[in-house]
């Protein structure tokens, strides 16, 4: 189908005591998120890796899910805008040396109205 696209969910994996977040945030990461940590109790890291972000409510969210928990981030290779406040929601924010460091980077910016507009 021309001009479709498809909106892909932020990819959740657990290894050991991390869970691994990648990918574009959209709303229904949250409920996963939670879910995952519910079943994994033993989880005290979120690595965070190659997120351009996306939906901002949810990164606000899963922000404040991690700092509730105590659980630390740590970025691995970039983490922009939804992912940044996720990254501070860490009671502890790392960066991991898995990619070079100017590979590893967390980016900030204001907030957008749905007209692209930054809302001041």
């Amino acid at each position: 189908m021309i001009g479709a696209s498809v909106v892909r969910a932020m990819e959740v994996t657990v290894d050991g005591n991390a869970v691994i977040l990648s990918g574009p945030v959209v709303s229904d990461d949250l409920v996963k998120v939670q879910n995952v940590l519910a079943q994994n109790p033993a989880v005290r890291f979120a690595i965070l890796r190659n997120s351009w972000g996306g939906h901002a409510p949810t990164g606000y969210r899963v922000g404040e899910l991690f700092r509730d928990k105590g659980i630390t981030t740590a970025v691995s290779g970039h983490c922009v805008s939804s992912c940044s406040r996720m990254f501070l929601g860490g009671r502890q924010r790392l960066f991991t040396d898995d990619y070079p460091p100017a590979q590893t980077f967390v980016g900030f910016h204001g907030h957008y109205a749905s007209a692209g507009r930054l809302n001041v």
